[in-house]
């Protein structure tokens, strides 16, 4: 028969395998009962708006993963039960611009100090949220700063163009240039930034600027877009791209790609001041993590070069 001393070395065994079963449910338990959360409601289809777009200026009432209900308008526009417009009182109707009729009576034009990004801009210097007869298109508005901005062509006029044909290390003299990614989203000069490299060198040089200062729709002057106003275009993707297909305009990574569209922004200059041979260009899938600006060789990669989609300023 077992001793007194074996029977109490296995009691104390059993003891412990019971306390440490016991032990290992308590802990199964304890962290399901942390793990349990409540289910979140579903959101009826009523709740569908961003409310952070156009003239959207934040959410009005309760929120539902996000999503609104209505939105809160910008001063001078109101909800029409989609969407903020601006006011008949904002300009609709008859213009004392030389406008006349204005072709489509909802009272939804405005003086180009009221536009939205992603209103159409016409040949009569005021924008529309949806397409108007009797006026000429001349582009999307894609960046706004008080009342001046920028709109851009609904079209490339080069879909694949390089930079320049000079890869050397270069900066052009008075093209505003960045190091850094959240730099060049601060550079707004489109036009000024042409300017200096139109004087740098001809059609055969830098056949991006040339081709963007060539359109000549609606007698305006037509610019190489600054990464700044990219970087808008990125933020504002969805309303631009919308906007475009209204019109029948290309849309931007249409098909599916990643569009590269050249900017005017160099990336310069290196510690040592010396010139780069590269430039800032707008890249949705790349340049995510960067506000939709990239960098890379103003003479292409591997023979795949950028678009050109000219802006003018207002």
């Amino acid at each position: 028969s077992p001793s007194a001393s074996n029977t109490t070395w296995r009691e104390k065994c059993l003891n412990l395998r019971i306390s440490t079963r016991f032990l290992f449910v308590a802990t199964l338990l304890s962290r399901r009962a942390w793990t349990c959360e409540k289910d979140e409601p579903e959101c009826d289809s009523s709740y569908k708006y961003l409310c952070n777009i156009g003239n959207q200026n934040g959410g009005k009432g309760q929120t539902c993963g996000g999503l609104y209900k209505e939105c809160n308008c910008a001063p001078g526009s109101s909800w029409d039960g989609s969407d903020c417009v601006m006011n008949s009182s904002s300009g609709g109707g008859s213009s004392s611009s030389g406008g006349g009729s204005s072709g489509n009576g909802s009272g939804e034009d405005s003086s180009s100090n009221n536009c939205a990004v992603g209103w159409l801009y016409y040949s009569d210097n005021k924008c529309y949220k949806n397409p108007v007869t009797g006026k000429t298109l001349l582009g999307i508005v894609v960046y706004l700063n008080g009342q001046h901005g920028q709109v851009m062509s609904i079209n490339q006029v080069n879909s694949s163009v390089q930079w320049s044909s000079d890869g050397s290390d270069y900066d052009v003299p008075g093209c505003a240039g960045a190091v850094e990614y959240y730099d060049a989203q601060k550079d707004f000069g489109s036009c000024s930034n042409t300017n200096a490299i139109k004087a740098d060198g001809n059609n055969s040089k830098y056949p991006a600027a040339y081709a963007a200062a060539g359109y000549s729709m609606g007698g305006k002057k037509w610019c190489l877009p600054a990464a700044g106003v990219l970087h808008s275009v990125y933020n504002n993707l969805d309303i631009i791209n919308s906007s475009l297909q209204k019109v029948g305009g290309t849309l931007i990574n249409s098909g599916g790609g990643d569009e590269h569209i050249w900017s005017s922004t160099e990336y310069t200059s290196r510690a040592d001041g010396s010139g780069t041979d590269e430039v800032w260009y707008f890249c949705a899938f790349d340049g995510a993590k960067w506000g939709g600006v990239y960098r890379g060789l103003k003479t292409g990669h591997n023979g795949i070069y950028g678009s050109v989609r000219p802006v003018f300023e207002f």
